[in-house]
């Protein structure tokens, strides 16, 4: 995966609001995420991925020229040019058979063994097990709304929906 990964313990203790007293008994709060991320990647325009979310993940950088989107999890930012392959997590297929080559890829890892996956009506079958024998029987749905694809941002509106893309991917 391409993407700069934040262990989800580090960007919470370096984000979280926290009081604590120092020797004089002073208070001191470390930066929340949304300080963070200005300081270090220099986002000031902060958005929700949907108006029902009840917290920003995508963010503008003026000073780099990218769209950021963002968890707990990861970050990684988007410019004209950026691009989305599959097995990227901003990558959203664009019909029934990328999606199942999707979910081939995902599962093509030593982690699982006895992988099937086969379309069905609403979406794909999976049945694996794990390397521990904890076993998987499964219908992954089709999306309700199919993405694009692999493709490459041509604007800014672009790199903002590959942001919109990678913040839904991780979260």
């Amino acid at each position: 995966m391409r993407f700069k990964s934040f262990y989800t313990h580090e960007l919470l203790e370096s984000c979280a609001r926290k009081v604590v007293f120092d020797n004089e008994n002073l208070i001191v709060e470390k930066e929340t995420m949304q300080e963070r991320l200005t300081n270090k990647y220099g986002i000031t325009e902060f958005e929700k991925t949907s108006p029902d979310h009840s917290v920003n993940s995508i963010g503008f950088s003026p000073k780099l020229g990218k769209w950021f989107g963002f968890s707990h999890r990861a970050i990684y930012g988007f410019k004209k040019g950026s691009t989305c392959k599959m097995g990227d997590c901003h990558f959203k297929p664009s019909n029934k058979e990328e999606f199942l080559e999707s979910l081939k890829k995902w599962y093509d890892d030593p982690m699982y063994k006895d992988v099937e996956l086969n379309h069905t009506k609403t979406g794909v079958h999976i049945k694996y097990t794990t390397k521990s024998g904890i076993g998987e029987d499964r219908i992954e749905k089709y999306p309700t709304k199919w993405g694009k694809g692999e493709w490459t941002a041509k604007s800014m509106e672009d790199a903002k929906q590959m942001a919109i893309d990678f913040a839904e991917g991780v979260s």
